[in-house]
Order: C-alpha cells, then sequence, then structure tokens
C-alpha cells in the first residue's frame, strides 16, 4: 500500500502508519581522487545495486543515507570510522558517514556490507540519543542480512 505527498512515494507499513518518504536504505560515495579509488567504487556500487533490488521489503521508521568516504590523492576523509551527518526529523532521514580505509584484506564488497552494519549501529546510537520514537532498526539489520 502506498500513499502519496508532494510527489513523492511513502512506503507505509501494514499498520497503515507513515514510515518514511524516502528508501530505508540509500547510498552514496565521495571520491577522493582516482588513482585507486576505482576497486572501492566498485565494491560499493555492487552492494548499492543489491540494496536498490531489495530495500522496498524492508520498512524503518528511520530512512539511512549512507555516504563512503573514499581517500584518494586529492581528499581524504578527516575522521576514521562511522560519524552521523546531517538529520531531519521532519523527513525521518539519517545521513551516516563512513571512513573509507585505504587498505582491507579480503573481499571489499564483504568489507562494505560490514561497514554497513557499523553505520546502523551508529544510527541507532543517534535514534536513541535524540529520543526518536521510534528506534527499532531491525528492518534495516535485516536488508543487510539479506546482503
Amino acid at each position: 500500500m502506498t500513499a502519496r505527498s508532494r510527489g513523492k512515494q511513502w512506503i507505509v507499513d501494514r499498520s497503515l502508519s507513515v514510515v518514511s518518504a524516502y528508501p530505508p536504505l540509500a547510498i552514496s560515495t565521495i571520491s577522493g581522487g582516482t588513482i585507486g579509488t576505482r576497486p572501492w567504487k566498485e565494491a560499493i556500487k555492487a552492494v548499492a545495486g543489491r540494496v536498490v533490488a531489495i530495500r522496498s521489503y524492508y520498512p524503518t521508521p528511520l530512512a539511512l543515507n549512507v555516504v563512503f568516504q573514499i581517500p584518494g590523492e586529492v581528499l581524504r576523509p578527516d575522521f576514521t570510522g562511522v560519524r552521523t551527518g546531517n538529520f531531519s526529523r521532519r523527513q525521518g532521514r539519517l545521513v551516516v558517514q563512513i571512513a573509507v580505509p585505504e587498505v582491507v584484506d579480503g573481499d571489499r564488497q564483504a568489507c562494505v556490507v560490514a561497514m554497513l552494519t557499523d553505520a546502523i549501529d551508529e544510527a541507532e546510537r543517534f535514534a536513541v540519543m535524540e529520543a526518536l520514537p521510534d528506534t527499532d532498526l531491525s528492518g534495516l539489520r535485516q536488508l543487510v542480512a539479506a546482503l
């Protein structure tokens, strides 16, 4: 079931309460250059494609926009790990930024999925800290587990 609001499609849960006007999980990147960033870009793009294919099946009270910051020769993240960015209470949307490591052992796509889990952990901490009415992000956890 869907509802309409100002040209955007709302995602509605089974109890008919509005969850969010935005997808449960969106992924984007900021690349610090071109040299050596391609493997990360490809891994993130592959995971993002899988997310887009299944995200409509996992409603959540907080839409998460995860921004992967890939270090390069021009720009490097000024932090390590995960941090929160902009939050819109009205839109129910939170930006979480991830500083991608320069070197990783193993599969980069698996690392991206693990970093998404870290982003959800950070979003839950934020939701509790901000005393949001619904801090259950199990839909996001189920989405990432399905990847």
